[in-house]
């Protein structure tokens, strides 16, 4: 995916502006040209939101100096999609993995039948799966979205939403492993 490199160099220049010298309007028109949200940018401008606006400013500026390409951008959903599949959430049910049947699979992701025997830290884990399942299909529900829209979206766009994906997903597997290779002491 291409930028306007001159967007991109004015966004730097900008960032490494000192924050007292830097002007508000300027960048929130520099925002307000890459995302063409213009709740975002009222918003910024009336409640002189600097914070907002250095946070997306270099959330954007990250993406566009990592050089995203097309491909990379296919490959972020074709990742995505496999992450959701693996744990059972697809847009067509057909091609979801199926979890191992076998004995040796030491992975269960169920409750536990000794669930309620378990310590407070370790059935918390359950609950705790649960909540980055939601916050999984969320965040696939985003990327699904951004890709579904009539105005076509960067691969800076679905990076942050992939990202934040992968990292849950690790959270989501670190803490089905604990919880299910926690073994009660006799």
């Amino acid at each position: 995916m291409k930028f306007d490199n001159r967007i991109t160099k004015a966004i730097g220049e900008w960032l490494q502006t000192n924050a007292d010298k830097r002007d508000l309007e300027a960048g929130a028109l520099l925002l307000l040209k890459i995302t063409s949200n213009q709740l975002q940018y009222a918003n910024i401008c009336r409640r002189r939101d600097m914070a907002t606006l250095e946070y997306q400013l270099q959330k954007h500026y990250n993406f566009r100096v990592a050089d995203l390409t097309e491909e990379q951008l296919v490959g972020m959903v074709a990742e995505s999609d496999r992450v959701m599949s693996k744990v059972g959430i697809t847009e067509n049910p057909e091609s979801a993995e199926k979890p191992s049947e076998s004995a040796s699979d030491s992975i269960r992701r169920g409750r536990r039948p000794d669930h309620k025997s378990l310590p407070a830290d370790i059935q918390h884990l359950y609950k705790d799966t649960l909540e980055y399942r939601h916050q999984m299909q969320q965040l696939h529900l985003e990327i699904r979205t951004l890709l579904k829209k009539k105005t076509p979206c960067t691969a800076s766009d679905v990076y942050a939403f992939v990202t934040e994906l992968l990292k849950v997903e690790k959270k989501y597997n670190a803490a089905w492993q604990k919880y299910d290779e926690y073994q009660v002491s006799k």
